[in-house]
């Protein structure tokens, strides 16, 4: 016996949200400057949520929202917003990515002068949120394209792999890196091991 609604239900679940660009090519993100109060409340909420968790951590003032922009492609929507640390010259940069009003994932951007040099940005957070519905659709792959080709516009740096890069991230950046996108950074991460680095 068939049951084409649960089938439908399946196929849908697994539909990619993100497809790589060939290799040689570039993603194209069409970043947008918006007000904060043209982002949906719930991403509101978990922005400010963020900012005041970094700003706690860090023993900095909270500052005010340098920059917030949108990101919108089919499918799914990102919003950036990012803000300064009075900790060795930081800049945090929150992305939220947005599906059918929820929230399907996030991750952090650390950019500081002092601690790592102007040119190596990474992740300090990124996860997709823990749903059947947003698992396995190429999030993760395109949270890290997104975040690098901010840093490009942000920074003009490429997007490094954070010091401390779990199992599953590492597993990530090696694939970007047989993919032709990515390659090893010069840096080490805090096991001795070779960070990577987004190819420009």
């Amino acid at each position: 016996m068939k049951f084409p609604q649960l089938t439908n239900l399946f196929q849908r679940r697994k539909e990619r949200l993100y497809t790589p660009p060939e290799r040689g090519q570039e993603d194209i993100f069409p970043f947008e400057a918006i007000d904060m109060r043209q982002i949906p409340l719930n991403v509101q909420e978990l922005l400010e949520s963020k900012r005041k968790h970094e700003s706690r951590f860090s023993f900095s003032a909270v500052h005010p929202w340098e920059e917030s922009l949108k990101v919108e492609q089919p499918g799914i929507t990102s919003y950036i917003a990012t803000h300064s640390l009075d900790y060795a010259k930081s800049r945090m940069s929150h992305f939220v990515d947005f599906i059918s009003g929820k929230i399907a994932g996030e991750s952090t951007i650390v950019h500081s002068e002092m601690l790592q040099g102007k040119h190596t940005p990474y992740p300090e957070w990124t996860a997709t949120t823990e749903s059947s519905d947003f698992q396995r659709r190429g999030l993760a792959e395109r949270r890290l394209a997104l975040m690098h080709a901010y840093c490009k516009r942000a920074y003009g740096a490429s997007l490094y792999s954070s010091p401390d890069v779990r199992y599953e991230a590492r597993k990530l950046w090696q694939k970007l890196q047989r993919d032709g996108r990515a390659k090893t950074a010069d840096s080490l991460d805090r096991k001795g091991r070779k960070r990577f680095q987004f190819l420009k």
